[in-house]
């Protein structure tokens, strides 16, 4: 895993040390080595290279192109791999945050047409010679999680684009004098300095949602590329030429297929077996749950090694150290326990709160981060179960709002959702979870509209029917909701900023493609929801009791409730104070949040607090 940013100015020469600085932030991304591409898109030139293997040019020249890149060493360590790697005719720069599992067959492939290597088994230096090959073609032929920028100086043209689920993140920025793009949102912003803008749309969807869905930003004019997809933009002419779905999840989507346990057993095997591909050591998280007990199952019988982590609490509403110990003693496997405390936790509140460039208001942000630090003490690589139950439909989320026994009779209550009253103490959720609509029902988990009531907003746009697809079964269309928006959007923007603040590559067996298309494509039936995440469970059934394999799901959470009305916390009476952001620059005042006590106010005080601190380290 690695950072990466990049800057093309319109026609004035830009400034390489304010690059630099705006890009700093990104290190943590990528400690182990640095390289830079200075370039102008005029002459269709490199004019300057910096690497681990590499100086060639002067830096002086007149140029409009900067790249940067930070890496972070985990295959083919040597200083040969370093980036941005530049080809030979020096035509093509390519910048590269990821892992290409299927790295070795498409190498073996190129080199069948002739193509030399001057790696030894570097992933990256695949892309630049598939590139030359397959030209934007290469993107549908990548196994694995990343986010590619490849210059090319012959062309005049930048391509990015970004792996089928969102794993890894790849932002831009626009306008008439700029393209920038870059791992993260930070750069992007430092950048503009006093000219970025909030977009208000976008603050809206984060008060409602707690997250910014892709392709838009918390900043006006700033885009998230769209999980799956690529564009090519002319440096020159100053415009997106294409902008196209390389890889589209619905198209897998459908009830045809038979579910076998073998094959599933044997896709999972092998998405486990290429993430322990490393020139590094390999932990694993470990929860109790059933997901990373099956990822520790399928190490162990690989004969790989690995050490898990896992999370212990002290409150038992969140504890799981009674299964996490039975799985450590059949697996006979080391394990590391971080205990969660509220000592000192404001620090740690603001440590994960850092790790995010765009306000995020997940909670279990706060152990995912925990777990994160604690690991890449010793540990670059960590696999983890993320997108099981987005995958095969776990949540209890799915069960309600599939079964459609009561809907429609009761949706009367669904509109008791206007009246004040339940604005101030809950979301509104019991209410409309009787809407006939199933979209509407599903939205209901997510969405918090009585909120915006609550601070005078206006609800504004509900982009999340634009990922809805009503063409397919009832059951394949709340599945593709979960996988195309819950894992992409919500998952796995907390487990990258998170691991990655700690120098930590987190790789999801759950989310390898071969197996999502697989699954996406089998009719799972009404079984899935009443026996949740069967397939897992047959996997491991040979090894684990039934009270093991069917006990009531934790959330992988902390006690939220008591950190915000119990802790006499500094940073929450800071928040609440008039010296605050959100209620200097929006005039949002707490006090009817703070008085009536609740788990859904406690929630919204937690999305505000963490909006408030995004505002701290972008404004000042």
């Amino acid at each position: 895993m690695c950072g990466i940013y990049g800057q093309i100015a319109k026609s004035a020469e830009l400034n390489v040390d304010n690059q630099i600085k705006a890009c700093n932030s990104i290190s943590c991304r990528g400690p182990d080595s640095q390289g830079l591409v200075l370039g102008s898109s005029i002459n269709q030139k490199i004019n300057y290279i910096q690497s681990n293997n590499v100086n060639y040019g002067n830096s002086k020249s007149s140029n409009n192109i900067f790249l940067k890149h930070f890496r972070l060493e985990i295959l083919d360590l040597d200083y040969k791999a370093s980036q941005p790697m530049v080809s030979e005719d020096k035509r093509h720069a390519l910048l590269f945050n990821g892992e290409i599992y299927n790295h070795q067959e498409l190498r073996n492939f190129l080199k069948s047409k002739g193509y030399d290597f001057f790696t030894n088994h570097s992933d990256t230096e695949v892309l630049l010679i598939g590139y030359k090959h397959w030209e934007e073609k290469l993107f549908e032929k990548l196994d694995g999680q990343f986010a590619i920028s490849i210059l090319d100086f012959e062309k005049s043209l930048t391509l990015l684009a970004r792996d089928p689920l969102g794993q890894k993140p790849m932002y831009y920025y626009i306008d008439s004098s700029q393209f920038t793009f870059s791992s993260s949102l930070i750069p992007i912003i430092s950048n503009l300095g006093v000219n970025k803008k909030v977009s208000k749309e976008s603050l809206n969807t984060y008060l409602r949602l707690g997250v910014i869905t892709s392709p838009n930003t918390i900043i006006e004019n700033g885009y998230k590329l769209m999980p799956g997809e690529y564009i090519k933009f002319d440096n020159n002419n100053w415009t997106i030429l294409d902008k196209s779905l390389y890889w589209k999840i619905n198209d897998f989507a459908g009830d045809e297929g038979e579910f076998n346990q073998e094959e599933f057993n044997t896709l999972f095997n092998n998405a486990v077996d290429k993430r322990l591909i490393a020139d590094v050591p390999i932990a694993n998280f470990l929860s109790g749950g059933l997901d990373s007990t099956a990822i520790t199952k399928s190490i162990v019988e690989s004969k790989k090694k690995s050490t898990s982590y896992s999370v212990v609490f002290d409150d038992k509403n969140y504890d799981e150290s009674l299964w996490i110990d039975e799985v450590v003693q059949k697996y006979n496997i080391p394990n590391v326990k971080e205990n969660f405390s509220f000592e000192n936790f404001d620090q740690i509140v603001l440590e994960a709160a850092d790790s995010f460039d765009e306000p995020f208001a997940d909670p279990s942000q706060i152990p995912t981060y925990i777990l994160s630090k604690s690991i890449s003490k010793n540990f670059r690589v960590a696999l983890s179960g993320d997108g099981s139950d987005e995958l095969l439909l776990g949540y209890e989320r799915n069960a309600i709002t599939y079964d459609s026994k009561f809907n429609g009779l009761l949706s009367f209550l669904s509109s008791l959702n206007d009246f004040s009253f339940f604005s101030k103490y809950g979301v509104g959720r019991k209410f409309t979870s009787f809407d006939k609509s199933l979209p509407k029902r599903y939205f209901s988990y997510f969405e918090d509209n009585n909120l915006l009531k609550l601070l005078n907003l206006q609800i504004g746009k509900n982009t999340l029917y634009e990922k809805w697809d009503n063409s397919l079964s009832p059951l394949k269309q709340i599945q593709l909701f979960e996988l195309s928006v819950y894992t992409s959007e919500f998952m796995n923007t907390k487990v990258d900023r998170t691991s990655m603040k700690n120098s930590l590559e987190v790789r999801s067996p759950f989310q390898d493609r071969k197996l999502v298309e697989y699954i996406l494509s089998c009719n799972l039936s009404d079984k899935v929801l009443t026996n949740k995440k069967y397939p897992v469970k047959q996997y491991l059934s040979k090894d684990f009791s039934n009270q093991f394999l069917n006990r009531e799901k934790k959330g992988f959470s902390f006690p939220l409730y008591n950190y915000i009305y119990n802790d006499k916390s500094k940073l929450i009476e800071h928040f609440l104070s008039k010296d605050s952001f959100i209620y200097r620059e929006l005039g949002i005042d707490m006090n009817l949040l703070i008085k009536n006590k609740n788990k859904a106010n406690a929630h919204r005080l937690w999305k505000i607090l963490m909006l408030e601190l995004w505002y701290i380290r972008t404004h000042e």
